[in-house]
């Protein structure tokens, strides 16, 4: 498409990362599968000049979202230091966005780095959002179950919503064990975000899940505090992880990680198989 990249590879899983743009892992496969990742054709070989673009795949975000500062254009040559860290110019305020992958037994571990590089506080928290190809599912777990009685009194889950969010919405379903949001056509955008503390979601598709690992701890998380959120439209569906809002001074750095693993399997054995996956690598989270 134009673009310099970096290839990385971990066991059978391999991933593209743009030095020419962004930065952004623009491609994820599975031996030698389709991209799993979502690329927009229309910004191929697009560069150096000053409008936003998305681009596809994987790239860091920064909360909240606004126009005037989240929207900052990446189109000039990545920098790249010793220890592996991607990184783009700063945005309007001050804050400079690295990500680092790193191959791993099991897949890959991307950590997201933002640095305050002006002279005034920001509050602000890296946030991992990574389009994927349309046609399947995007998933996140149900809080562990307690039996009506005294220690389950207390409600465990708030979802967020937005303003765009249909509740009636057939993409959604509420499953046994699981919340799902498929991908489709004609409905236009739906996003809905959660706490989860299992610390694991992701999404599935011709028998692939690519499957995201975080922090479940408990923390101040944006958007009235949800560190997992799932966006949908027309043309792909997004896995996005939030990591810890955070005061920063000038010099401050805020950072967050997540595992990245694809593997095959039945839809009937996706709880199953994610939460034995996901407990293989969620030590390597505050490594």
């Amino acid at each position: 498409m134009g673009w310099d990249c970096d290839v990385l590879r971990s066991g059978d899983t391999e991933v593209l990362v743009t030095s020419s743009v962004g930065p952004r892992v623009i491609s994820l496969t599975y031996k030698s599968s389709q991209n799993l990742f979502h690329v927009i054709e229309s910004d191929a070989c697009q560069a150096s000049d000053s409008v936003y673009r998305h681009f596809g795949g994987h790239r860091l975000w920064t909360t909240p979202e606004d126009i005037n500062h989240t929207y900052h254009p990446e189109n000039t040559p990545v920098s790249k230091d010793s220890e592996g860290w991607y990184s783009s110019q700063p945005d309007r305020r001050g804050l400079l966005r690295s990500f680092r992958i790193l191959p791993v037994e099991q897949g890959f571990k991307v950590t997201h780095c933002l640095k305050n590089t002006s002279s005034e506080e920001v509050e602000s928290s890296p946030w991992g959002i990574t389009m994927l190809r349309p046609g399947g599912f995007g998933f996140f777990p149900d809080e562990p179950p307690k039996s009506h009685g005294n220690n389950s009194f207390l409600p465990v889950r708030s979802l967020s919503l937005w303003s765009y969010t249909k509740m009636h919405d057939q993409r959604l379903k509420f499953e046994p064990g699981l919340t799902k949001i498929f991908h489709g056509t004609g409905n236009g955008a739906f996003k809905i975000g959660a706490f989860v503390s299992l610390g694991w979601g992701g999404y599935y598709n011709n028998g692939l899940v690519f499957l995201k690992t975080f922090s479940g701890n408990p923390d101040s998380y944006p958007d009235r505090g949800v560190n997992f959120e799932i966006y949908t439209d027309d043309d792909l569906l997004e896995t996005e992880t939030t990591g810890t809002v955070r005061n920063l001074k000038p010099g401050d750095s805020v950072h967050c990680s997540e595992i990245w693993q694809v593997f095959e399997c039945e839809p009937d054995r996706l709880i199953e198989t994610c939460e034995e996956r996901s407990s293989l690598v969620r030590h390597l989270i505050n490594s």
